[in-house]
């Protein structure tokens, strides 16, 4: 692409979640879609392990949306792997994850999606992936002016 930054991917990941609904009786298992962070492109193409929770763990995330598709986006590319989404479709989403299908009530309930945030950690400055975003950069505008107007010299 003409992007200067590097190429990657973001690891979506369905979490099972448990929601006690009284401090004696049941519990209602959930499934939630978490946006845990990126991934280097090479990862993927040279099969690079990257961190992968096991058993139970605690999640802080920030809740998302999922986004529609623009003018000129691609279809997404399922035939290989990685799947290639090219927008955070939830229903896709959910559905490559076999998230089961929301009934017609469930469906009056948007799919919950997180985006997961990197917590201040004080014992390793070592990096690990996939990399999740500080808490102040949620929501940020990922193209720069600079590369706008680039953009924008070009076309």
């Amino acid at each position: 692409g003409m992007s200067s930054s590097p190429q990657g991917y973001y690891v979506i990941t369905p979490f099972d979640t448990t929601t006690t609904t009284s401090s004696t009786t049941t519990t209602k298992p959930t499934t939630i879609l978490i946006n845990r962070g990126w991934i280097p492109k090479h990862f993927m193409d040279q099969q690079i392990p990257f961190h992968r929770p096991t058993g139970k763990i605690q999640i802080v995330g920030v809740p998302g949306k999922g986004e529609n598709p623009r003018f000129l986006t691609p279809v997404h590319d399922f035939t290989k792997r990685p799947l290639s989404f090219f927008w955070m479709d939830l229903p896709s989403l959910q559905r490559v994850s076999g998230i089961p299908e929301q009934s017609e009530q469930q469906q009056q309930q948007p799919i919950t999606f997180l985006t997961q945030i990197r917590q201040p950690s004080t014992s390793s400055t070592e990096l690990v992936f996939p990399v999740a975003p500080p808490l102040e950069t949620i929501g940020e505008f990922k193209t720069t002016p600079e590369v706008h107007a680039g953009y924008a010299a070009t076309w």
